[in-house]
């Protein structure tokens, strides 16, 4: 049997183009486990909220899910540490300051490394300059207050 190139291309459309049955997607079966952790979150709201997990266990049961309170237990438990997981993943993809006096990798130079920006040129006729501040000299920099000296 042989396929041509331009037979293998429409083939590979036609494929691409299809599109499953809605009645099969979204609707497969989970495990015990795979449910315990989809529903972690309320569940843990619930335990929050002071429900023991022998009274959690009995809702599940009335839905349907046949669930002993120690194996609920094990499960919650290893949905926490699954967020956890993922959590620090993102962090470290991430880095953000949450404490002052660690330096963030992307922040670029800090504030006090960098010369001040001169002041914008003024736009516009009309308009009065304002007066003239000192300078004042701090080691290479030089520093114009926005109050004058004498208001501070």
């Amino acid at each position: 049997m042989a396929i041509t190139q331009e037979e293998v291309k429409a083939i590979r459309q036609e494929l691409n183009s299809l599109k499953p049955d809605a009645a099969t997607t979204g609707n497969q079966e989970l495990t015990v486990k795979q449910t315990i952790i989809a529903l972690a979150p309320t569940l843990e709201r619930m335990k929050k909220r002071g429900f023991e997990l022998p009274e959690i266990v009995d809702k599940l049961h009335d839905k349907g899910i046949e669930v002993k309170a120690q194996t609920l237990a094990k499960y919650l438990a290893e949905a926490r540490r699954q967020k956890e997981t993922r959590k620090n993943k993102r962090q470290a993809a991430s880095p953000h300051c949450s404490a002052p006096e660690t330096a963030c990798r992307n922040t670029g130079p800090v504030a006090a490394d960098t010369p001040p920006k001169p002041p914008a040129p003024e736009v516009g006729a009309g308009i009065s300059k304002p007066a003239e501040r000192p300078k004042v000299r701090y080691g290479t920099f030089e520093i114009k207050p926005d109050i004058p000296l004498g208001e501070l």
